[in-house]
């Protein structure tokens, strides 16, 4: 017969232990909660990577499973794109209330009040913000490489192209009289909760200058890594190679 007294060492023991592991759940719950705090309502949050000089567009593959925002605001989203911008040259354009010293076009996908669409915008020289929805994901375009493409048409039109797993589509910049000579992909959040993505990957990443297609042979001029979001080169852009894997990923 074990004594009384071992039982109530015993059970001391078991008590203590399962205090230790409440405390320790509990603690890694709050840490996990703070990690999880953002804010990207201000200035917006993303991943991105750059490259800088003059060129007349540029196309890249992307490829994303699922994306969401599913707050009710429409200002907040997450989106993965590919900007042209024209960004030294002082073209300005309207947007936020003011006119900035940039312009650009952009295109990709977004996550917004539950949407998860093709969409691509622009904020020309002279002009105001103007974003426009192509349509939804279908499951046929997840998981694969999706070709996105901003190309000088001539020096007052640019084309967005998109050619995904179940449709494909195209419209027109114009007039735009944009001198691009910045290209940026990568991943943009605005909001503080309620987004996330599956890992993106940007591959087969490229410039277009005279009307050929070259790949981006370096890692690019500048990133930007403003959390959440993480983003980070899977491949490297290198000379003679197929313009880098850009991979971003955000459990907001």
């Amino acid at each position: 017969m074990v004594p009384h007294v071992h039982l109530r060492s015993a059970t001391r023991k078991l008590v203590a232990a399962v205090f230790v592991i409440f405390i320790t759940l509990a603690v890694t719950n709050s840490l996990w909660a703070i990690a999880l705090a953002y804010d990207c309502t201000g200035p917006v949050c993303g991943g991105t990577v750059t490259w800088n000089g003059n060129v007349d567009g540029a196309d890249a593959r992307i490829r994303v499973g699922n994306m969401a925002s599913t707050n009710s605001s429409s200002s907040w989203h997450i989106n993965n794109a590919l900007w042209v911008r024209d960004d030294y040259n002082s073209s300005a354009c309207w947007v936020g209330g003011m006119w900035i010293n940039t312009a650009w076009i952009e295109v990709g996908y977004i996550a917004r009040q539950s949407n998860y669409d093709f969409y691509w915008a622009d904020c020309r020289p002279g002009a105001g913000y103007y974003e426009f929805v192509f349509g939804p994901v279908y499951t046929a375009d997840k998981w694969r490489n999706n070709f996105f493409e901003v190309a000088r048409l001539s020096s007052t039109e640019f084309r967005v192209y998109i050619e995904a797993g179940q449709f494909d589509y195209a419209a027109g910049s114009f007039p735009n009289y944009m001198q691009p000579d910045q290209i940026e992909i990568g991943m943009e959040v605005i909001g503080d909760n309620s987004q996330w993505s599956d890992t993106a990957s940007f591959n087969n990443n490229r410039y277009i200058w005279s009307g050929s297609r070259y790949y981006q042979h370096r890692d690019g001029d500048s990133k930007v890594q403003s959390g959440p979001p993480s983003s980070w080169w899977y491949t490297l852009a290198a000379p003679g190679g197929t313009g880098g894997d850009w991979r971003t990923y955000c459990s907001c």
